[in-house]
């Protein structure tokens, strides 16, 4: 949706379409996995299955990363990939009834200039709203383990299907993986695993978390 709006400008709205419509099939070589819809999961081990979660990077969505959460769910695992309302993901939609929940705000285009309105420091300002941004995901992390037992509830019936109340799996990308190391300060979090974990600034400017966030993880 974000490159479609990126290029629309420069190639027309049927162009811009028709190249990001085709670009993802394209770089999985036009793979197609097939699995059975509305199939009953399989009962799971005592005490639930492991649970991870996954947070995706600045204009990401819960679809960004899906083989790599894929991978993991056929081990084994119940995997949540997010999809973020903070005004990071391209797009964040209802999977209920296809509501626009949030939209990408750009801090460049957008963002800056609002700040420019209320304060003379537009440095602090983004950093703390960067910071801020980090603070809603964890809540959205949590509420998404919370509510799990219920989704499932869906196609499982009887005892716990995933653990969720402890040694929970937390990965993240980029700005993704800010989010997964502030997540740490749960107990309920045992593993993390990140990748271009997002990393700007330094000493008492280090953002979107401070250096103590990342000591002794």
């Amino acid at each position: 949706a974000l490159g479609k709006s990126h290029l629309t400008g420069t190639l027309g709205a049927w162009s811009a379409g028709a190249l990001m419509g085709n670009l993802g099939p394209a770089a999985t070589n036009y793979e197609v996995v097939r699995a059975a819809v509305g199939a009953d999961a399989k009962p799971p081990p005592a005490g639930g299955w492991p649970v991870a979660v996954f947070s995706h990077s600045l204009t990401g969505w819960r679809h960004v990363n899906s083989s790599l959460c894929a991978e993991l769910a056929s081990h084994g695992a119940v995997v949540i990939h997010m999809e973020h309302a903070d005004g990071t993901a391209c797009l964040c939609t209802s999977s209920e009834d296809g509501r626009v929940l949030a939209e990408y705000v750009d801090w460049a285009r957008e963002k800056t200039e609002e700040l420019k309105q209320s304060t003379d420091d537009v440095g602090a300002a983004l950093e703390a709203w960067r910071r801020a941004q980090v603070a809603r995901r964890v809540v959205e992390i949590a509420a998404a383990l919370d509510g799990l037992e219920k989704i499932c509830a869906r196609v499982h019936r009887g005892g716990a299907f995933a653990r969720t109340a402890s040694n929970v799996a937390v990965m993240g990308q980029s700005f993704g993986g800010a989010a997964a190391v502030a997540c740490l300060r749960e107990s309920r979090f045992s593993h993390c695993c990140i990748y271009d974990p997002w990393l700007d600034g330094v000493g008492p400017h280090r953002h979107p978390l401070p250096d103590a966030d990342y000591q002794g993880k």
